[in-house]
């Protein structure tokens, strides 16, 4: 651990000295343990264990102060146990004309709308706040790379009266293939040829210097909080041109001791093969008092895909049909006990219903061959205890 400490330590005072300003580094961290419990429909899933760096992790940061009212932050933070894996490394610019950000970072889509209702540090909480974005071509979850930020004002969840955001995507593609197109592979005993079979595509590599750009926006009505987010990509070849764009809305409304944050979002795939994907998700946080804190929260994902395909070889017609495939619906429950000096005890409950395809062969005689592929429901259950210590 003190290896790891010196290490990250080190490697702050280079990020500072790359900007010229030397600052003492303060080092954070989070040493987490705990139960996991998972269950489902199928025996694969069913798995209970101990996991001892469960979300842990350790950092530096500092703030420098350059004069003429600006100042230079730095953030340095890995992932805890056997894998280092990095989780920041960004350098902020702060002044009177706002705030600029490079580096890997908290995404503007997270900032603006997964913070209001994905609040889990464990079991992924009412994750669907972006689960529509299965239909983009880059990533936009939690923690992004070769990210530039521009930001005026407090922030999302902030009191100033607007505030904005502007994020750009350098290429990174960290998805090894586009989703939005099913796979679907050649099967004789179904009647789907080889002609007919569809493959993931690729992720791209066109020389292009931009993925998407994200625009992020918030006011203050009084209490209530409101934020929009928008996401625009580029498209390829590797993508088939495509250049899908997402939309979302979110809210945060103080009720007495508790808030409570919402979101609805829309993404426009900008395929033949999609409609529009949607997603919405409610939470509600609530101080109990006495050191306790708890959370309900429900989301659901509507996944786009038509529910007709269809294909023509020289055999005949070859037919795939399928329904809402994709479809997904979960709740989540937490309650958290403060047992001071930083020290937690975290209970929390996930349930995820998903639509899944599986198929029903059909196929006739001769020429007249066709497959269904039926939608069932399968139920995945988590359960987490967990002590978090944090310093």
């Amino acid at each position: 651990m003190l290896k790891k400490i010196a290490l990250l330590t080190a490697a702050a005072g280079m990020l500072s000295t790359s900007v010229a300003v030397v600052a003492e580094p303060t080092v954070y961290g989070r040493i987490a343990f705990g139960m996991k419990s998972i269950s489902g429909e199928t025996d694969a899933v069913d798995s209970q264990r101990i996991d001892d760096h469960l979300g842990s992790r350790l950092g530096v940061k500092g703030t420098n102060d350059l004069g003429n009212g600006m100042t230079v932050d730095y953030l340095l933070e890995y992932k805890a146990g056997d894998n280092m894996a990095q989780r920041h490394a960004n350098l902020t610019l702060n002044g009177s004309f706002g705030q600029f950000r490079l580096g890997k970072q908290t995404g503007v889509l997270y900032r603006y709308i997964g913070a209001n209702t994905d609040q889990s540090w464990a079991l992924g909480g009412a994750e669907y706040y972006a689960v529509a974005s299965t239909s983009m071509n880059s990533d936009h979850s939690l923690r992004m790379k070769n990210i530039a930020a521009y930001r005026f004002g407090a922030g999302p969840g902030g009191d100033d009266p607007i505030t904005f955001d502007i994020q750009i995507q350098s290429v990174d593609m960290s998805k090894a293939a586009v989703p939005g197109k099913r796979a679907v592979t050649a099967d004789t005993d179904l009647g789907i040829p080889a002609a007919a079979a569809m493959a993931a595509v690729p992720a791209k590599d066109d020389g292009e210097s931009i993925d998407s750009v994200t625009i992020g926006a918030a006011t203050s009505l009084g209490p209530v909080k409101l934020q929009l987010a928008y996401v625009d990509e580029n498209g390829s070849d590797a993508t088939g041109d495509r250049s899908p764009t997402l939309t979302s809305l979110g809210f945060r409304v103080p009720v007495g001791s508790a808030e409570i944050r919402g979101h609805l979002t829309d993404v426009d795939a900008d395929n033949d093969m999609r409609d529009d994907d949607e997603a919405w998700g409610l939470l509600v946080m609530n101080d109990f008092g006495g050191g306790y804190f708890g959370m309900i929260g429900v989301g659901s994902y509507e996944d786009g895909q038509k529910e007709v395909l269809s294909s023509t070889d020289d055999g005949g017609d070859v037919n795939v049909v399928h329904g809402d495939a994709g479809d997904m619906t979960n709740v989540y429950v937490s309650l958290t006990k403060s047992l001071g000096g930083g020290l937690s005890a975290i209970a929390e409950y996930s349930t995820v219903s998903k639509t899944v395809t599986k198929a029903d062969n059909t196929a006739g005689a001769g020429d007249d061959r066709n497959a269904t592929l039926d939608d069932d429901e399968e139920t995945t259950n988590k359960f987490l205890l967990s002590l978090l210590q944090s310093f």
